[in-house]
């Protein structure tokens, strides 16, 4: 090999070996410390998202709980609300009943007091058919026939009122 060829590849071997000595000492270490500055903040920063998702994720589930909760409670009110509109329906429906019923009780009741009204007045007019008639026969001469004819009539209207 050539002396030359062996001092330059010497030369080139001795200021590599500098230049990374220096570049060890001035650049590796504060690029290394940023490096690794910047992998904490990252490994932070993925920590904190992490953190994050989590409460997200829980955030979602106690909304969607609250939703589902949300939600069986409209049913139930609409249930509630068909139930009392049922019970209200029956209510009116029953109230209906009743007063048709006290309807025509109260009718029951008025035809038997107008009922009872005419049998006192076609009694009391029995009375006074009778009476005028007492009174006709008085004034005119009966005979024992006609005396015993208005007799049979008269019982026999009695007994027809009955």
């Amino acid at each position: 090999m050539d002396p030359l060829v062996l001092r330059e590849i010497v030369v080139h071997a001795l200021g590599f070996i500098l230049f990374y000595l220096v570049l060890k000492r001035y650049a590796f270490k504060p690029i290394g410390r940023i490096l690794e500055e910047r992998r904490s903040r990252i490994e932070g920063d993925l920590g904190s998202a992490r953190e994050k998702l989590g409460e997200a994720e829980a955030l979602k589930t106690r909304y969607e709980k609250e939703l589902e909760g949300i939600e069986a409670e409209a049913r139930r009110k609409i249930q509630e609300a068909f139930s009392e509109g049922r019970r209200l329906a029956a209510e009116v429906h029953e109230e209906a009943r009743s007063q048709a019923r006290q309807i025509i009780e109260k009718a029951r009741q008025n035809v038997e007091l107008e009922l009872e009204k005419a049998r006192i007045r076609l009694k009391n007019e029995v009375v006074t058919l009778a009476a005028d008639m007492a009174e006709r026969a008085l004034r005119t001469k009966l005979t024992a026939e006609d005396h015993e004819r208005f007799a049979v009539d008269f019982i026999e209207d009695a007994r027809g009122e009955e």
